[in-house]
């Protein structure tokens, strides 16, 4: 017959009956009874008994973080700390043993956990980078055989656009990268409707490629559409005969990020859009 153990509390004639498991559970948290013990500064009532203390399972269940789960393979499912999928995000692809110990505390320790319990991380990681790699190449502007604006691939034609200017359509816009300003010929300044006059004085030379200099009679901002591209320019005025009715040089095709292609006859930019 198992042996019961009586626990008296002070101020009181009250007495609590232990097991012997009660009794040992107490006993290994090191808590003594005595007649002068009290509970927060209260006294037990009859018939009230003491919970069990928490063991040591308990605090280390109680201080565990809370995880969640993610589908794997075959139907498994695996626990994934997203706390430490943050810190790997971070990590960077190729690092030495060195850079690891430099590492901060966090990642260090979150890298630790990923090595040794490798296999609930190896999906959620490879998910993470393809997403990553889809959105790099939806943001790089290429070009292949279905951007060939003309049937003969082999030509050496220069890049010539349409756009429009206070309603007025304009053919054969030069797109230069060798130019360092955007040129607007005399004529085409005319048949625009200004003047000379509305012209800003800009003392500025234009040198071509054989060294001969270009003096500018002025400069004028207009609003230029390339299609959906609308855009001020500040074009620079020059009296002679061009094959163009405006040249579009480097400051609008950095400006927008602009990728002419002379080849496919075309170009291609960014928009707020990617």
């Amino acid at each position: 017959m198992a042996s019961i153990q009586t626990l008296s509390l002070s101020d009181s004639d009250d007495e609590v009956l232990l097991f012997p498991q009660e009794a040992t559970a107490l006993n290994e948290d090191a808590l003594i009874y005595s007649r002068n013990f009290e509970v927060d500064g209260m006294k037990l009532r009859r018939g009230k008994q003491l919970s069990d203390p928490p063991t040591c399972q308990d605090k280390e269940k109680q201080s565990e973080p809370p995880q969640k789960h993610i589908s794997a393979p075959h139907g498994k499912k695996r626990n994934v700390d997203y706390n430490i999928i943050a810190h790997l995000k971070r990590i960077p692809a190729l690092v030495s043993v060195f850079d690891a110990l430099m590492m901060a505390k966090e990642l260090r320790e979150a890298l630790v956990e990923a090595l040794l319990n490798p296999e609930p991380y190896e999906t959620v990681m490879a998910e993470i980078h393809l997403v990553n790699q889809v959105d790099e190449e939806v943001n790089q502007i290429t070009f292949s055989e279905e951007d060939f604006m003309t049937p003969n691939h082999k030509h050496n034609r220069p890049l010539y656009v349409q756009g429009h200017v206070k309603g007025v359509a304009l053919k054969r816009i030069l797109v230069d990268p060798g130019s360092a300003v955007n040129i607007l010929p005399l004529q085409t300044l005319r048949a625009l409707g200004h003047l000379v006059d509305d012209l800003e004085p800009k003392n500025v030379v234009i040198s071509g490629f054989n060294k001969s200099d270009e003096h500018t009679l002025g400069s004028i901002q207009l609003m230029l559409s390339l299609e959906e591209l609308k855009t001020l320019v500040r074009f620079y005025v020059i009296d002679a005969d061009t094959s163009y009715t405006m040249l579009l040089g480097r400051p609008l095709i950095h400006e927008f990020q602009i990728v002419p292609s002379t080849l496919h006859q075309c170009l291609k930019y960014k928009d707020e859009h990617g």
